[in-house]
């Protein structure tokens, strides 16, 4: 789990997120865009999550692993299916919703996932190896 530790001026229940765990595991957009669909739709099993993008079911669940290790997702046994989880978001994660869409406030940081919805969602897959920065090598310099 994520390391979150309290202070002793902090409020109880109040967690202190790893700032550096969560901006990499947020970098991830797939990641961000599972959180968006469990903050939208509650606790779902990871057949029913695909991060808005065709993904194979190892992947998913290897993202939704990054997402339980930084202590955002939790992972509870189904009621319905015993053979299934059920994925959702963690009990500490500062969900707010505004008349915008869902928001994380991690204290450092807001996530605003209905901006990932309409800015980020169709790039979440980079298309190919990066293009060098340059086509050709430098002109040298004539003597």
């Amino acid at each position: 789990m994520a390391d979150m530790q309290e202070s002793a001026g902090q409020t109880p229940n109040k967690p202190q997120w790893d700032q550096d765990l969560i901006f990499f595991v947020l970098s991830v957009p797939v990641r961000r865009k599972l959180l968006l669909d469990l903050a939208r739709g509650g606790p779902k099993p990871a057949n029913e999550l695909n991060g808005g993008v065709s993904r194979t079911s190892d992947g998913v669940l290897k993202h939704l692993s990054a997402l339980r290790e930084a202590g955002l997702v939790s992972m509870n046994p189904n009621p319905k299916d015993g053979r299934r989880s059920l994925y959702a978001l963690s009990p500490l994660v500062p969900l707010i919703t505004t008349a915008t869409g869902p928001q994380i406030d991690f204290g450092f940081c807001i996530l605003r996932l209905e901006d990932f919805d309409r800015k980020i969602a169709p790039r979440a897959i980079p298309p190919g190896p990066s293009a060098p920065l340059f086509s050709q090598s430098p002109a040298k310099p004539t003597e």
